[in-house]
């Protein structure tokens, strides 16, 4: 048994490994995607907040703008 094992004896070991670099790609690239769609996520509600205050301006332009009386 000890024969036929002699040639594999590092084989684990690099097996191991390669799956740790797989394991840590994929946690990298996740991390990443993640912060992006956080990024994201607060551009958007900047929009959303800049977008309601400019209608709130333009609401506020109008009731301004209406004649006495109405």
């Amino acid at each position: 048994m000890r024969d036929r094992l002699k040639g594999e004896q590092g084989s684990v070991i690099v097996m191991v490994e390669a799956f740790a670099v797989v394991f840590v790609m994929i946690g990298v690239a996740l991390f990443f995607l993640l912060q992006s769609s956080n990024q994201s996520a607060a551009m958007e509600r900047r929009d959303v907040k800049s977008f309601n205050v400019a209608e709130a301006g333009v609401d506020s332009a109008i009731v301004a703008l209406e004649p006495p009386g109405r």
